[in-house]
């Protein structure tokens, strides 16, 4: 069975209506193995909290998407350390691919997992880090194509 690493900007889209979010809910919902990094539930965590609107009457409610949000860290998504090595490697996947500080990280984590879990198939809707992912070799999707 495929294994997917999501990066934030695709399961932010688990969180907030966008183009991809029924995607990406159907591949979580599908049984699959779903891996993050956890500096996922930071950056997912100041997405949510960001896009929330001024106070007053309204639809978008943060702390119900954050409480979903880590109860789906806690029984859905597998998170992956962020150790030394992957600090240095990210270090040098930013310089080669001019990627954010954030997205390099992404990246070093998806790459060692990759070494360890067979079909791991990276998601990201990020056009830049998905580039540099598919030249790291890993297989690569980007919610925004469906």
């Amino acid at each position: 069975m495929t294994s997917y690493f999501f990066d934030s900007s695709a399961l932010v889209k688990r969180y907030v209506l966008e183009t991809g979010s029924a995607w990406v809910n159907s591949l979580v919902l599908s049984g699959a193995a779903c891996y993050i990094a956890r500096l996922t539930r930071a950056e997912v965590s100041a997405a949510i909290v960001r896009r929330a609107p001024l106070p007053g009457p309204t639809a978008w409610n943060p702390p119900e998407l954050l409480a979903r949000f880590d109860a789906d860290c806690a029984a859905v998504y597998l998170l992956l350390s962020i150790t030394d090595s992957a600090t240095e490697d990210a270090a040098q996947l930013a310089r080669m691919h001019r990627l954010r500080g954030g997205d390099a990280v992404q990246l070093a984590v998806a790459v060692a997992a990759a070494r360890r879990i067979d079909g791991l198939v990276f998601i990201s809707a990020d056009s830049a880090l998905n580039a540099a992912a598919q030249t790291a070799g890993l297989r690569v999707a980007d919610p925004n194509a469906h």
